[in-house]
């Protein structure tokens, strides 16, 4: 199965940085692999943030690409994420969201005017599109490119 792929890239590289930390897959959305990272909170926590600190904050991304790369090599796919649920905590972030989304459409059409969110990963903007994608009174875009795009979330026009 494609996900164990990741699975056992993400467990040979927690037992590599000797982190006690678990790793299984979740679900499949569309082209997006969920997993969940667990472990004690202080492991979790503690060990995990001192060795990216120590590494890097680019470190778990560039680990998740790998992972993603390596998934898409066995099945010739090119568009999928992987996306890693740290102790649970994708929900929590998405309901977070789901309120920004929310705010803003809620801005532009009380002010008229355009809102640019930046700051969200990719997956983070699809969440927001989705989100809005409902509302028959804004529209969205993402524009920029790689690590600098942007969301934008506009008034319809009739």
């Amino acid at each position: 199965m494609i996900a164990q792929v990741a699975v056992d890239f993400f467990k040979g590289l927690f037992q590599r940085m000797g982190l006690r930390l678990s790793v299984e897959f979740v679900e499949q959305r569309d082209n997006q692999l969920i997993y969940q990272i667990n472990g004690e909170a202080k492991s979790l926590t503690t060990e995990l943030i001192n060795h990216l600190n120590r590494l890097g904050s680019q470190v778990l991304n560039q680990a998740r690409d790998q992972a993603r790369d390596q998934a898409q090599n066995q099945i010739k796919e090119n568009n999928l994420v992987c996306i890693l649920d740290v102790n649970g905590k994708l929900k929590q972030r998405e309901a977070l969201l789901a309120v920004i989304a929310s705010d803003v459409a809620d801005v532009v059409t009380h002010s008229n005017r355009r809102a640019v969110v930046e700051g969200l990963n990719a997956s983070e903007r699809r969440v927001v599109h989705q989100q809005l994608s409902e509302n028959q009174e804004v529209s969205t875009k993402s524009e920029g490119d790689g690590d600098y795009r942007y969301l934008i979330v506009s008034v319809k026009r009739s």
